[in-house]
């Protein structure tokens, strides 16, 4: 195990003076009982806030491999549940009793919360060149730019939406395959539910989820429309556009959504749902490839309420077509989360070793790769599929394997980046849509109207 004064260790320490990021005399932040801040790039404790990763084994898995190399920097992780973000962290970063390090995603939390982040592009261009965005995927970190040309976080890796995810083993005990087809999903569901079984899950509580499904249907029809509608380069009247509304429509209405849907949460419920075998089906993105592996689904499932959990079997499929001539599938997305330094870090060199480790060195970006939760925006990184330790590598493989080189193809957005206020209408419309209270048509209507005058 590498000492204080090893190579890596001097890098760093060189990275953090030279970058200029710290506030002399910044504010303590955490737990007031800790020792006094070292203000050193190779000790302190540092804590990690953040709604993902999802599962503690991955960022458990994060923080020992840094360990391996900085062993005096003690990392604590606190996951704060994505429905409670906003109103956890506003009160946290705005007083001296936050984390050194938070997560912030494009769109919403990135509006929010950048403003409590130290500006990072000198720590990345010492760790990977002034070039250093040619070294990252697509877009990974131009979502975390301000409009002062500041790095406000730097990516730890990509997300797409898009897939579908099954239970394979549910499939086949009952001699059925994947739908293709929105008929063929109808007939599917009704299978399923003719046995007792559960066959889509879906939290349709949460707006951006329902997004994802609008976004994906829409992407059936006219591959990248809904993307240029959400950057206000098309109208939201556009025939195809109306069509996709119809048939989220068609998913309540056909029985391809479960009754009561919408009173039920993404996450935690429709996935507890989902790891404990009651329904064969969910509409999650890449990300959902973590459950793939042993390591995760173990102890996710366990989480789900299930005791004595085992793994199963989970495969992506493309979303299937709305309409018998569109096109299934499409990836759409961007950087998922970026790692900030708060400005009142207590230990902030500490906090943004950590940080740049994680984002910059092949070491971390290859344990990102290999625990499936995030493509990793280090372009040169690819998964090792023997450490990855897949539940069933012979179905699995291949599949998960082919939907990240199809995402790391993809330029098409997923709107997180675009302003909150797009985010809500749209669900404000989902929702109306979904329970009846207004058309397809006049939904779209609406977002027009609202969100382009």
């Amino acid at each position: 195990m590498p000492q204080n004064t090893s190579k890596a260790a001097r890098r760093a320490a060189a990275i953090l003076v030279t970058a200029g990021l710290l506030v002399a005399g910044a504010s303590a932040c955490g737990d007031p009982d800790k020792d006094t801040p070292t203000d050193s790039a190779t000790q302190g404790q540092v804590t990690w806030w953040g709604w993902t990763p999802a599962e503690q084994v991955i960022a458990d898995t994060y923080i020992n491999a840094f360990n391996e190399e900085y062993p005096d920097i003690e990392v604590t992780f606190k996951q704060v549940g994505l429905a409670d973000y906003q109103s956890v962290m506003r009160p946290a970063l705005a007083s001296d009793q936050g984390p050194d390090l938070f997560g912030i995603a494009p769109g919403v939390t990135y509006g929010l919360f950048a403003q409590f982040g130290s500006d990072m592009t000198a720590a990345i261009e010492e760790a990977l060149g002034s070039d250093w965005k040619s070294k990252l995927l697509l877009t990974a970190a131009d979502p975390l730019i301000d409009e002062n040309g500041e790095l406000k976080a730097v990516p730890v890796g990509l997300n797409y939406a898009g897939p579908v995810w099954i239970n394979q083993e549910m499939f086949d005990r009952y001699g059925l395959e994947p739908p293709t087809t929105f008929d063929e999903w109808v007939d599917v569901c009704a299978e399923f539910k003719a046995q007792g079984a559960g066959c889509f899950v879906h939290g349709a509580q949460d707006a951006a989820f329902n997004r994802d499904i609008i976004q994906a249907i829409a992407d059936t029809i006219k591959p990248g429309l809904f993307a240029d509608v959400l950057a206000g380069e098309e109208d939201w009247t556009q025939p195809e556009i109306i069509q996709a509304f119809a048939a989220w429509e068609r998913m309540f209405s056909d029985g391809i959504m479960e009754d009561g849907a919408q009173g039920v949460t993404h996450y935690p419920d429709a996935n507890n749902m989902f790891l404990s075998q009651q329904y064969a089906m969910i509409q999650m993105g890449q990300w959902y490839a973590q459950y793939a592996t042993k390591a995760v689904m173990v102890p996710a499932i366990e989480g789900a309420g299930v005791s004595n959990p085992e793994p199963f079997t989970v495969v992506p499929i493309a979303f299937p077509a709305a309409y018998e001539d569109g096109t299934p599938g499409a990836w759409f997305g961007a950087a998922d989360y970026g790692l900030a330094v708060s400005k009142k870090a207590r230990n902030p060199k500490a906090a943004t070793t950590f940080a740049i480790w994680l984002t910059t060195s092949a070491k971390g970006q290859q344990l990102v790769a290999d625990q499936l939760n995030n493509i990793p925006a280090l372009a040169s990184v690819s998964t090792d599929w023997q450490a990855a330790g897949l539940v069933n590598p012979d179905v699995q493989r291949e599949p998960i394997e082919e939907l990240i080189g199809e995402c790391k193809q993809s330029t098409e957005g997923r709107g997180m980046e675009h302003d909150p206020a797009v985010i809500d209408s749209l669900g404000q419309a989902a929702s109306a849509v979904a329970a009846g209270e207004q058309s397809p048509a006049d939904a779209v209507e609406w977002l027009q109207e609202t969100l382009q005058g």
